[in-house]
Formats: structure tokens, C-alpha cells, sequence
């Protein structure tokens, strides 16, 4: 993994535990997600697609994108 993407999963690993301790729903979608690491939608599609493979998040949704952290995200990060 390079280290621009560990960067990023670092920070969207961090916004997802900032959405699930601030947002009703602990949920984020690609948009927001894109918006808050000032890249491209492609970019950070792929970034989920990395911490969902390794089981830090989980999809919501496919259609609007829509994850959250996991239970193993939500171990990894103390907040369970």
C-alpha cells in the first residue's frame, strides 16, 4: 500500500469514528467522504474499497455509497 493511500485510509478511518460518535446514524456517504479528504470520488471509493477488504468497514448502502465502521473498525479505533 502506498503511503498517499495509508494517509488516507488513516484520516477516513478516523472521520468514520468522528461519524459514529457525532452522527445519528454513524454513517458517511462517498460524497462527504471525498469532500472531507479533498480528493476525487474515485479516489476515495477506493480507499473504502481497502478498509472494507480489510474489515474496517462495512457498506451500508451501494446506491448512494454509504458505509460505516465495523465492529472490528470500532475495536481497532478503542470505541467499544
Amino acid at each position: 500500500m502506498s503511503n498517499k493511500l495509508l494517509d488516507r485510509s488513516q484520516d477516513t478511518l478516523f472521520y468514520a469514528a468522528q461519524m459514529h460518535l457525532f452522527d445519528a446514524l454513524g454513517e458517511t456517504n462517498l460524497d462527504r467522504l471525498a469532500a472531507h479528504l479533498n480528493v476525487s470520488k474515485q479516489s476515495a471509493r477506493r480507499t473504502l474499497a481497502v478498509l472494507e477488504g480489510e474489515g474496517l468497514l462495512t457498506k451500508v448502502s451501494f446506491r448512494p455509497a454509504v458505509c460505516k465502521l465495523s465492529s472490528q473498525g470500532l475495536h481497532a479505533l478503542g470505541l467499544v
